[in-house]
């Protein structure tokens, strides 16, 4: 199984507590384009020693995820546009869930955690056309909303 989130802070406690060690995920791997070598150090020294973790870009992460995956994992991204760079790599992507966007100048907020400018609403439902589920979901524990739901305006 593989977890697709989009989340703006990337590796951080939600992530690591929330959903690596509450679905006993084995591996992580970060897709951008310009994460620099401190955050990466950051990262590296994030992730617990047990995860297998990568931070690889669009081509790359589309070439390693192609292969079949016999243990559970996630794929991080900070927004929108790099689910849909995948896709269009031809990476079939079943579900993506949305776990935090936060407020920046040019957002507008569709839930707690949920902020997103235009483009990145436009980026979403291009995600949806490819047959891509979009779930509002901070933590595996919160019910799962559908995008549709809170961008139908």
């Amino acid at each position: 199984m593989i977890y697709y989130r989009i989340d703006d802070r990337l590796v951080h406690g939600q992530v690591i507590v929330g959903w690596i060690r509450h679905l006993t995920l084995q591996w992580l791997t970060v897709v951008d384009e310009e994460i620099d070598e401190n955050q990466k150090m950051i990262m590296n020294l994030t992730v617990p020693e047990d995860v297998e973790f990568k931070i690889l870009n669009v081509a790359d992460a589309k070439e390693s995820l192609s292969c079949d995956f016999n243990k559970p994992g996630m794929v991080l991204v900070k927004s929108p546009r790099e689910i849909l760079r995948l896709q269009e790599e031809g990476l079939k992507i079943n579900k993506v869930h949305l776990g935090g966007l936060h407020f920046i100048p040019g957002r507008d907020q569709f839930c707690e955690y949920i902020f997103l400018s235009r483009n990145e609403v436009d980026e979403i439902r291009e995600i949806i056309k490819n047959d891509t589920s979009v779930i509002v979901q901070a933590l595996p524990s919160n019910r799962e909303i559908p995008i549709e739901k809170l961008i139908q305006k």
